[in-house]
């Protein structure tokens, strides 16, 4: 069993699922696009709710939800966060939001962690669009699917005591 532990406690990172009312760690993500920025911090987001949306681009529910997410990101920004992540490489999603671009006529404007294993591992789910809700002091606040995203439930938790504790 130590050999086991070993391993994991030497490279410093969490390696257990993360579940509501969790505080999330402030971890920073090198593998980015679509962000000002070459990492982003968890540190970079004081004050603001934080959802991670894991998507990928064949997923047609994920492709639709993307123009109401930068909808809200415009509306919200100062209290709010959309986060993309997903498994496919920076190439791939490059690619895609070019052709996304392409088609809608308008700019892709939410940022995106490519490659990514670890936010998988932490918060482990089994359908995509899926989203997790970090509230500005840190704490996992909810996990949705695509059915309760919608405006009146952001500005429910942005308004609501959870948004703060």
């Amino acid at each position: 069993m130590p050999a086991i532990l070993l391993p994991a406690m030497s490279f410093g990172q969490i390696t257990n699922t993360l579940f509501i009312d969790d505080s999330f760690p402030d971890t920073s993500f090198s593998k980015v696009i679509n962000y000002p920025k070459n990492t982003i911090s968890m540190s970079d987001f004081k004050n603001k709710m934080v959802v991670f949306d894991f998507c990928f681009t064949t997923c047609s529910v994920c492709i639709k939800s993307f123009p109401e997410l930068m909808q809200y990101q415009k509306e919200m920004g100062d209290r709010l966060q959309f986060i993309l992540v997903a498994h496919e490489s920076g190439e791939k999603m490059q690619s895609f939001i070019k052709k996304w671009e392409e088609t809608n006529k308008s700019a892709f404007t939410l940022p995106v962690i490519t490659s990514d294993t670890l936010l998988h591992q932490w918060l482990p789910h089994r359908f995509e669009t899926y989203y997790v809700w970090i509230n500005p002091a840190g704490r996992i606040v909810a996990q949705s699917s695509y059915v309760f995203m919608n405006r009146d439930i952001i500005k429910g938790f942005i308004n609501s005591e959870k948004f703060r504790e």
